[in-house]
């Protein structure tokens, strides 16, 4: 059997699931980048997800909630108990099975989000099958939170070894920059 490409949709949910789960960061002074049903609909726009009507605060606390259980999926300790947050998490969600053809003319069966639900409800549905999508093509070990802290972002490593350990070039330079100056002030 030959090596499968992703879909366009495949690859949105991807990028929304990780995207989501980074929309809290306390490398930032003010980590919260969903504070307000305004911010969340810019996300949603960005995601080319509708936003008609307004969201709530009420959906924006679904989603800061469904968030932290995304998160707590990439944290857990072990594939069972990830596995276990991820099946609850699906039958959650709200589908509509379809097809589609990724991008070398294969078939491919396609979930989107079902019509008609709310905003956030299409960004739940998104996210969770998102994060289903990469843990089936890539695995958990491939899941990681970057390593130089306070940044907590999720990042997929596609590194060969499996050895990448942050989110960004900024984060693995910063991190040196500390080690650095953390070796130089120990041997004064």
């Amino acid at each position: 059997m030959g090596k499968t490409t992703m879909t366009t949709y495949d690859r949105s949910i991807v990028k929304l699931a990780i995207d989501l789960m980074n929309t809290f960061d306390p490398y930032f002074d003010d980590p919260e980048r969903l504070a307000t049903p305004d911010a969340a609909g810019e996300f949603l726009l960005a995601h080319d997800l509708p936003t008609d009507p307004p969201l709530t605060d009420g959906e924006l606390a679904d989603i800061h909630r469904l968030r932290g259980k995304l998160r707590e999926i990439v944290q857990a300790e072990d594939d069972v108990a990830a596995l276990r947050k991820l099946n609850a998490l699906l039958e959650t969600v709200e589908v509509a099975p379809g097809t589609a053809l990724d991008e070398e003319g294969r078939w491919q069966i396609a979930l989107t989000p079902a019509a008609g639900l709310p905003s956030n409800r299409r960004l739940a549905t998104g996210a969770i099958l998102g994060l289903a999508e990469i843990l089936q093509r890539h695995g958990r070990d491939r899941l990681n939170i970057c390593a130089a802290d306070p940044c907590r972002e999720v990042f997929i490593d596609l590194s060969r070894n499996r050895s990448r350990r942050y989110c960004s070039d900024r984060c693995a330079n910063r991190h040196n920059v500390a080690a650095f100056r953390e070796r130089a002030r120990s041997t004064e």
